[in-house]
């Protein structure tokens, strides 16, 4: 499994974040257009393979994007707060991809043009793990 496929398959196995967005947790492109929300989206900004003296190692360190969407900023703000208590600092194995650390790096909101209904939420995490 990729790692992509194990943050998600993460993300929707929590319960206290599954009770917000269920499985309405998609990979960028992917959202239905009649979306309910809130709901996920998640991109990979960069996933770069960690170097040693020796040469490549077996791990890679992955930058992921997590953006919440809601109908208000303070229901946008509790998936995102779901979000980091599911993943932060979390380190073990996700369906299969073992996880060496995961971290909150950045997050922001950011406005959205297409629809000023909806709040968004950026968050960036760095994933170390061994595919």
């Amino acid at each position: 499994m990729i790692i992509e496929q194990a943050l998600r398959a993460k993300l929707v196995a929590d319960t206290a974040l599954y009770a917000l967005v269920g499985q309405r947790v998609y990979y960028i492109g992917k959202v239905p257009q009649d979306v309910t929300l809130p709901y996920l989206v998640y991109q990979t900004i960069d996933d770069i393979p960690v170097h040693s003296h020796d040469g490549l190692s077996k791990l890679s360190t992955a930058r992921i994007q997590i953006n919440s969407f809601d109908d208000s900023y303070i229901d946008c703000k509790a998936v995102d707060t779901a979000i980091f208590n599911a993943i932060d600092s979390e380190k073990g194995t996700w369906s299969g991809v073992v996880i060496g650390s995961c971290f909150k790096d950045k997050s922001g909101d950011f406005p959205n043009d297409d629809n000023p209904d909806i709040s968004g939420i950026h968050t960036d995490y760095i994933i170390q793990y061994n595919p």
